[in-house]
């Protein structure tokens, strides 16, 4: 028994399983979503506006900041929703990713197994 290989293979067989069920539990369209609100509230903040959003929609401070955004507003969203689209991992890069990492965690472990 290789116990080198052994660790190496049931870590990257953990990798590949956590990475499954990931993409199972935190689809793609969740992550878009939380990344388009945090995208949001950070530019939102960078602007200068000190109301919130709230399920999609802004909920100003006060009639300043009400009018700040009617100004702004459409631009930030704007690019809150480009950048939401912009993600390195999507499911497919996922699954492309983590069906390698348990075939081979799984060959190296049996391998230390055998040998």
């Amino acid at each position: 028994m290789n116990g080198l290989f052994l660790t190496i293979g049931l870590f990257l067989l953990a990798a590949g399983v956590f990475a499954l069920v990931w993409v199972r539990w935190y689809p793609e369209p969740a992550r878009r979503e939380g990344r388009r609100a945090r995208g949001l509230a950070q530019r939102s903040r960078d602007a200068g506006l000190r109301g919130h959003y709230r399920a999609g929609k802004y909920e100003a401070a006060d009639s300043e900041d009400q009018a700040l955004y009617l100004d702004i507003g459409s631009k930030i969203e704007g690019e809150a929703e480009f950048w939401s689209g912009a993600m390195l991992w999507t499911d497919r890069r996922f699954v492309w990713v983590a069906v390698p990492a348990i075939l081979i965690g799984f060959a190296l472990s049996a391998v230390a197994l055998v040998s």
